[in-house]
């Protein structure tokens, strides 16, 4: 049986096998409240948009990361190919104007790496760096 083909109990009966306890209640508890009277065609939609929700987006990080310039484009044309790749597998912008955002989803999480990345170097700096370089990586610690 496909969830297309299925009823709304027979939806959060299945779902109760497969989410844990607190997914489930809040699954349970956005099915009941929006989905109540609605055709199977909208209770597939509903179900799916409930569950990513509940599941967060599932982002293909190799797809982005691994996104390099080609020989013979310029940086306009990677960026909108950047941006546009972003949007179709990140499962957290919806547009291609929201991807390089500086208060956007994908930019907060780089910045979060980048403070990791930071924090785990902290050992290793070499203490005879001059004040200056000190002063700059303190301030690109606060500043991410």
């Amino acid at each position: 049986m496909r969830l297309y083909d299925m009823s709304l109990a027979e939806v959060t009966q299945l779902m109760s096998q497969i989410l844990t306890e607190s997914e489930f209640n809040s699954f349970e508890s956005a099915v009941t409240s929006e989905l109540q009277h609605a055709s199977k065609a909208d209770l597939r939609e509903g179900v799916l948009k409930i569950l990513k929700n509940i599941m967060g987006p599932k982002i293909d990080w190799s797809r982005i990361t691994n996104y390099v310039q080609r020989k013979e484009e310029t940086v306009d044309e990677y960026t909108v190919r950047f941006c546009q790749t972003a949007v179709t597998y990140s499962g957290i912008v919806e547009d291609p104007e929201s991807v390089l955002d500086d208060k956007g989803p994908l930019v907060r999480i780089w910045s979060d790496g980048l403070v990791a990345d930071h924090r785990k170097a902290l050992p290793f700096l070499d203490l005879a760096w001059s004040n200056r370089t000190l002063r700059l990586l303190s301030f690109l610690g606060k500043r991410l």
